[in-house]
């Protein structure tokens, strides 16, 4: 059964394996909302946290024919689609020219979110992804009070989440009529 914290383990390794397969493993991936430090990072880092997560439809009912004394198995499925924001942060050295932006690494991340080989792992776990959004660049001062990137770009996740619980079993339905 698919989860939050499964579905961020698959995330976050194929993003790690991806950018050593670029050469990029000094890059960390941080799966948790952009860390809020006192100074700059030591080293670029990508980011990426949940926006919200979206029910799909109605939920599947079902029961199993097992029946426990006095109850039966209900099964729920529901499929969701969990929305998701990836970012980066670089600390720029402006006399660096072989460096990689923020923005950048923003790119790769989503080439890497969408390359077959992270679409395999993924659908292997029963999940999918909708198509990545467009990567923004807002800037932002930042504290050496220069203007600073933020790119981003979301990218949804299906799949389904799914519940079982005991139901109590009706035995007997006595009807009666009753004058309006």
């Amino acid at each position: 059964m698919m989860n939050d914290k499964k579905l961020e383990i698959l995330i976050r390794n194929q993003l790690i394996g991806g950018l050593e397969d670029l050469g990029l493993d000094d890059v960390e991936v941080v799966a948790g909302y952009q860390p809020t430090i006192q100074s700059e990072p030591s080293r670029p880092f990508i980011y990426f946290f949940k926006i919200d997560t979206v029910p799909q439809g109605w939920q599947k009912r079902a029961r199993e024919a097992t029946i426990i004394p006095d109850a039966f198995n209900s099964t729920g499925q529901q499929a969701v689609i969990s929305n998701y924001q990836f970012g980066a942060r670089v600390d720029l050295d402006l006399a660096d020219m072989d460096q990689l932006t923020a923005a950048d690494l923003v790119s790769y991340t989503s080439m890497i979110i969408q390359s077959r080989g992270t679409i395999s792992a993924l659908a292997k776990s029963g999940v999918n992804m909708t198509r990545a959004s467009n990567e923004r660049n807002p800037y932002f001062i930042n504290n050496k009070d220069q203007h600073e990137s933020s790119p981003s770009f979301d990218i949804g996740f299906s799949y389904v989440r799914s519940i079982k619980r005991p139901t109590g079993v009706i035995n007997e339905i006595t009807g009666s009529i009753h004058p309006i």
